[in-house]
Parts: C-alpha cells; sequence; structure tokens
C-alpha cells in the first residue's frame, strides 16, 4: 500500500505522473500555475517523496529526473480506501449513500453507477465483491472515474504507469 501523501504531495505526484521523467525545474513549471512555491519547497518535496518510496531519481547529466514509483491509480485507491476506512466504517455504499444525500451525485453519474454495477453483476456471478463490499470488490469506476479510477478530487487526469520497481537509491 502506498504511503499517505499530503495536498502538497498530491500536487507534485500530479506533475510528475503527467510528465515523469520530470525534473525538479519541470515539476515546479507545472505546479507553479496553481501555487506560489519556490523552486527549493518543490525539490524538497520531491525529495520527501522519495524517502518515502514514492519516486525515484536518476541522474542525467546534471539534472536529477524524479519518475514515479507508484502508480496515479494505486495512490488513489489508496487514498480511498484510507477515507472509506477512518470516516464510513470500511463501508463503500455508505460513502456513495453519503455522496447522493449530499446532492454531490448528479443524474450522469447516479445513471454512471447503476450501469456499472449492472455490469459487474452480469459479469461476475458467483464472483466475491459488491457495492458495499471493499474498494477493488466495490463498485469498480465509481464517480469520475471510479472507485478505482478514484473519485476527482484534483488528482484524475494524470497519466498512470510508471511502476519501474527497484529499489529507490538515496538521496542526493
Amino acid at each position: 500500500m502506498p504511503p499517505k501523501l499530503n495536498d502538497s504531495e498530491w500536487a507534485v505526484m500530479q506533475a510528475v505522473w503527467e510528465a515523469h521523467p520530470a525534473s525538479a525545474r519541470e515539476v515546479h513549471e507545472r505546479v507553479s500555475a496553481d501555487r506560489r512555491w519556490s523552486y527549493s519547497t518543490v525539490r524538497t518535496l520531491l525529495l520527501r517523496l522519495k524517502l518515502k518510496g514514492v519516486v525515484r531519481s536518476k541522474r542525467e547529466g546534471r539534472r536529477l529526473l524524479f519518475t514515479p514509483l507508484v502508480s496515479a491509480a494505486e495512490a488513489r485507491r489508496s487514498a480511498l480506501r484510507s477515507l472509506v476506512d477512518r470516516a464510513f466504517g470500511g463501508r463503500v455504499g455508505s460513502l456513495v449513500q453519503q455522496l447522493a444525500a449530499d446532492d454531490e451525485l448528479g443524474p450522469e453519474d447516479r445513471a454512471e453507477i447503476e450501469r456499472m454495477v449492472a455490469e459487474r453483476d452480469s459479469s461476475s456471478m458467483g464472483a466475491s465483491g459488491g457495492v458495499d463490499g471493499d474498494v477493488d470488490g466495490g463498485v469498480d469506476g465509481g464517480v469520475d472515474g471510479g472507485v478505482d479510477g478514484g473519485v476527482d478530487g484534483g488528482v484524475d487526469g494524470g497519466v498512470d504507469g510508471g511502476v519501474d520497481g527497484g529499489a529507490t537509491e538515496g538521496v542526493e
């Protein structure tokens, strides 16, 4: 399970997922459109992410390039699982009920969830999982890209991938 990321780390990881391999300068350029962070702040966040094992770095000439070791989908799944466990007692169905009660689900979202549940039910007769099961066995797809794809909280849209494996090298 990927380590928990704070809001600043999510912003940096989004840039890394979109542009990997990326130098600290490239990441800074991507995040500076939304945040007024200095280059050194972005570099510090990248090095913190490296220590957490979420990115790795590789020297290319004078540049240090960062590549994700955790895909965006894995990070979203882990964050959503943590939220569901903490706030909803581990029940995905309770999360969906809360979204529906708060009018966060529009007609298109509801129709998409119903379609996915019906599709899941018809393709997995006898298989484990379900709407109120765990994240992977729950509403696969869910809201705005799905439970497996993440509830859109500003972290969707990145390019998944970058799972290279391998050990992380020391902070340089």
